[in-house]
C-alpha cells in the first residue's frame, strides 16, 4: 500500500523528507521509508489505531472481495463511457479506490469481542491480567450480567478531591461555602454518608449548615488529651527543645554531635528531631530521639563553648519513662491515620485499650512526676465528653460489631450497649430483607401470565367454557405457599450465624473477609467454587462448546522429564536473572518446554532494579525545605517565578549509540522548553507537594494527591 494514502497523515504534518510533526502533541518524529514509528506513537501515546484494517483504501479492497462471496450485498456498477469517446470500458473498483474515497458498503454487523475495544495488540501477560479481573468479577461478585455496574473490587480507597488556598476568615459559613463548592463540582451532595473533621467549632458548624452527618477525628482527640497532660512537664520539655534547637541551628554543634557518634562506633549517625506543635506525636518523637542519643548529647555538650544547660540524671530517667507512657498513644495514632484499611471499627477498641493501658501504668513503679502524667491522661480520657460518647455513637458501634475481627467482644463489659447495638443491626438488616422481598414481588408482577394452552383452548375460554390447564394445580399451590419466617426472624438468624463464625485474626483485612464470604451468605449450604475451576470450565466451553474432556491425541511430551526439570531448576538457582532464551539455548530444550517446566516448578524470571528510596535523614531535610518554601510563598505568592524549574524524564540506551541518545535528549528538552503551559503547571503544584510532604512528616507522598 502506498504510504501517501495512509490514515497516519490525518494526524501528522510533513516537515521534510524524513521528519513529521504530530498534530496532537506537536512532537517531531522520523519516518524515512516506513510509517511504523508514527503508528507506534499514535497507538501508544494517543490510543489511535492506524492499522491497515482501518485504512480507507484497504477497507474498500476488502469490501470488494467480500462482495464476490456475497453478491446480494454488493452494488452493481454500470460501465461508464470513456472521456476520449473512442471506446467504452468498465472501470474496476480497485482503480476507483485510487482515484477517490470509496463509498461505504452496508454489511451485517457482528458483536464486537472484548479484544476489539483494545487500542493495540495485547500481550500474553495483558490477556492473563484481563482474564483474571473478569474471573474475579464473576467468582467474587457473583453478578456476571452487571459488568458495567460492578468493578469486581471491594477495597477502601482514598482520593483527594481538591486542595485550595483559603484567604477568608475561617468561619463556619465561609467553610461551608467552600465545601459545598467542591461537592457540587463532583456531584457528591447526595452521596456523602459521613464526614470526619477535627473538633473545632467552626468546621462542625460548617457541616451542620450543609446538613452532613459528621464525626470528630479520633486522632485529633488523642492529641488533645496528650497535649493537656504534658502541661505538667512543660519546663522539662522546654529545656529539651532548647537543646534540640541549639544543635539544629548551630552547624558546629551539629558536626560535633555527628563526629561523636561516628567515634563511638555508630555507622549511621542520627539527627535530633524538633517538636512542632501542629504535628501529631512530634513531642514523643523528639523525646524518643533525645533519649536514644543520650550519651552522644552529654559528651558533645561538654565539648561546646556556649552550650545550653544539660539535664540532670533524674530528668533523663523521667524522659525515658515518658517515652514508655506516650508509646501506646503514638501507636494508636499511626493506626487510625492509615488510608488503606478500616478505621471506624477500631475507634472503640483503641479507646478501651488506651484506658486499660493507662490504668495498668498508674500502678507501676514510675517516678512520681511520671505517675502524675499517667493519672492526668486517665482522668482526661474518662472525663472528656468526646471520649465518653464514643461508645454511644451508633455509627461506631455498627462498624465495630460488623468487623469480623471484633464482633461483640468490645461490648461484653456492658450488656445494655451490646443489646442496643445488636437490635440496631437486626433492625437495619430487616429493612434490607423486606426491601429485597418487595423488589422481587414487583418483578414477578411485571412478568406476563403463562400461556394456558393452544389456540383451541383459548377459543373455548372465549365462548364461556371453564378454563382447563395442566398448570392450574402447581399455580394454585405456589400462590398459597409463603416463605418460612418473617423478615425480622431471617435477620435474627443471619446475625446469629455471623456471630457463630470464628473471629478473624487482628492483622487480616475485614473488607477482604466480607468479600470472600459473600458466597456463604447467599448459599450457606454450598462450598465456594475454586477460581481455577471456573476459569478452566469457561475456557473449555468457549473452545469446544462443551465442558466434557476431549479425546487426547498426538505424541506424548518427552522434554518435561525429571532430569530436564532438575537441570532447569539448577540453572535458575545459580542465576535467577538469566532469560528463558538463554536457558533454552544452554540446555538444548525448546523455549516452550522450558517455560512450561518453569511454570510447573513455580519459577519466575526476575531481574533486580534499583529504586529510589529515602534514607533515615532525608525526611528531616525534606521537611526543612518544604517548610522554607511554604513560608517564602506565603510572603511572596510570585516567588516561584524567580526559580528555574524543569521537567524530568528517564532515557535508556537500549542498544543505541551515545550520539543518537544525545539527539533524543536534546529533542525532548526543546519540546519541554516550548511548552510554557507545562512549566506553569509544574511551578503551581510545587507548593501543594510541599504541603503534602509536611503532612506525611517528610515521607513518601502520592503524586496524584499533590496534583489534585
Amino acid at each position: 500500500m502506498d504510504n501517501r494514502y495512509s490514515s497516519v497523515w490525518e494526524h501528522f504534518t510533513i516537515i521534510d523528507g524524513i521528519h513529521a510533526k504530530c498534530d496532537i502533541c506537536k512532537r517531531k518524529y522520523s519516518y524515512k521509508s516506513t510509517l511504523t514509528n508514527l503508528k507506534k506513537h499514535l497507538s501508544n501515546k494517543h490510543l489511535i489505531n492506524c492499522s491497515p484494517a482501518n485504512n480507507p483504501v484497504r477497507q474498500n479492497q476488502n469490501t470488494h472481495h467480500d462482495n464476490i462471496d456475497n453478491p446480494d450485498d454488493s452494488e452493481i456498477h454500470e460501465p461508464q463511457p470513456s472521456t476520449s469517446g473512442s471506446s467504452m470500458a468498465p472501470v474496476s473498483s480497485s482503480a476507483n479506490s485510487c482515484m477517490s474515497r470509496p463509498t461505504e458498503v452496508a454489511r451485517k454487523r457482528k458483536q464486537t469481542s472484548i479484544i476489539g475495544y483494545v487500542p493495540k495488540k495485547m500481550t500474553v501477560d495483558s490477556k492473563k491480567k484481563i482474564d483474571g479481573a473478569l474471573l474475579k468479577l464473576f467468582t467474587k461478585d457473583y453478578q456476571p450480567f452487571r459488568v458495567v455496574e460492578d468493578e469486581g473490587n471491594f477495597s477502601l480507597r482514598s482520593v483527594l478531591l481538591g486542595c485550595f488556598e483559603f484567604n477568608d476568615h475561617h468561619t463556619g459559613v465561609n467553610l461551608s461555602e467552600k465545601i459545598k463548592q467542591t461537592l457540587d463540582e463532583w456531584n457528591l451532595k447526595k452521596k456523602v454518608v459521613l464526614a470526619v473533621s477535627d473538633n473545632a467549632n467552626n468546621i462542625k458548624n460548617a457541616l451542620n449548615i450543609l446538613q452532613i452527618k459528621s464525626m470528630g477525628c479520633f486522632a485529633h482527640t488523642m492529641n488533645l488529651v496528650v497535649q493537656s497532660s504534658l502541661i505538667l512537664e512543660n519546663n522539662l520539655i522546654d529545656r529539651v527543645k532548647a537543646i534540640v534547637t541549639h544543635f539544629r541551628k548551630s552547624t558546629v554543634a551539629n558536626n560535633k554531635l555527628h563526629t561523636y557518634q561516628i567515634n563511638n562506633g555508630i555507622s549511621q549517625p542520627k539527627k535530633l528531631i524538633q517538636d512542632v506543635q501542629t504535628r501529631r506525636n512530634s513531642t514523643f518523637y523528639m523525646i524518643s530521639r533525645f533519649v536514644e542519643l543520650e550519651d552522644s548529647i552529654r559528651g558533645t555538650l561538654g565539648l561546646l563553648d556556649k552550650a545550653p544547660e544539660n539535664l540532670k540524671s533524674e530528668e533523663w530517667i523521667i524522659l525515658k519513662e515518658m517515652c514508655q507512657v506516650l508509646k501506646p498513644f503514638e501507636e494508636a495514632t499511626r493506626v487510625v491515620s492509615g488510608e488503606k484499611f478500616m478505621i471506624s471499627s477500631l475507634v472503640i477498641v483503641l479507646s478501651q485499650g488506651l484506658v486499660d493501658v493507662c490504668s495498668k501504668m498508674s500502678k507501676m513503679n514510675y517516678n512520681p512526676r511520671v505517675l502524675d502524667i499517667v493519672n492526668k491522661l486517665l482522668c482526661t480520657m474518662l472525663e472528656k465528653d468526646t471520649w465518653k460518647n464514643l461508645e454511644k455513637s451508633r455509627t461506631l458501634c455498627r462498624s465495630t460489631f460488623l468487623d469480623p475481627r471484633f464482633k461483640n467482644i468490645p461490648f461484653l463489659h456492658s450488656t445494655s450497649i451490646l443489646e442496643t447495638t445488636k437490635e440496631d443491626i437486626i433492625e437495619n438488616l430487616t429493612a434490607i430483607i423486606r426491601n429485597e422481598k418487595n423488589q422481587t414481588a414487583d418483578r414477578n408482577e411485571q412478568i406476563p401470565p403463562p400461556d394456558n394452552g393452544s389456540k383451541e383452548v383459548q377459543d373455548l375460554q372465549t365462548f364461556g367454557h371453564q378454563s382447563i390447564s395442566i398448570w392450574d394445580t402447581i399455580d394454585r399451590n405456589a400462590a398459597e405457599v409463603q416463605p418460612s419466617g418473617t423478615s425480622t426472624s431471617r435477620a435474627i438468624i443471619e446475625v446469629e450465624r455471623y456471630l457463630e463464625v470464628a473471629i478473624l485474626q487482628r492483622n487480616n483485612d475485614p473488607l477482604n473477609w466480607w468479600r470472600e464470604n459473600k458466597f456463604e451468605v447467599k448459599f450457606p449450604n454450598s462450598s465456594v467454587p475454586r477460581r481455577e475451576t471456573v476459569y478452566r470450565l469457561i475456557k473449555k466451553f468457549e473452545k469446544h462448546g462443551s465442558v466434557v474432556d476431549a479425546p487426547r491425541s498426538g505424541c506424548p511430551r518427552t522434554a518435561a522429564t525429571n532430569e530436564n526439570m532438575m537441570y532447569v531448576a539448577q540453572s535458575y538457582v545459580e542465576n535467577p536473572a538469566q532469560s528463558t532464551v538463554r536457558v533454552s539455548a544452554d540446555l538444548g530444550i525448546s523455549r516452550r518446554s522450558t517455560a512450561r517446566m518453569m511454570k510447573n516448578l513455580g519459577l519466575k524470571v526476575y531481574r533486580p532494579h534499583l529504586l529510589q528510596a529515602l534514607n533515615e535523614d532525608d525526611p528531616d531535610r525534606r521537611l526543612e525545605f518544604c517548610e522554607w518554601y511554604v513560608i517564602r510563598t506565603e510572603a511572596d505568592p510570585e516567588f516561584f517565578r524567580t526559580v528555574l524549574w524543569s521537567d524530568e524524564d528517564i532515557f535508556k540506551l537500549n542498544g543505541r549509540s551515545i550520539e543518537i541518545l544525545k539527539a533524543v535528549i536534546t529533542e525532548e528538552l526543546d519540546v519541554i522548553s516550548d511548552d510554557k503551559a507545562l512549566l506553569e503547571r509544574i511551578c503551581q503544584t510545587v507548593r501543594k507537594r510541599c504541603l503534602a510532604c509536611i503532612d506525611e512528616d517528610g515521607g513518601h507522598i502520592e503524586h496524584t494527591t499533590c496534583i489534585n
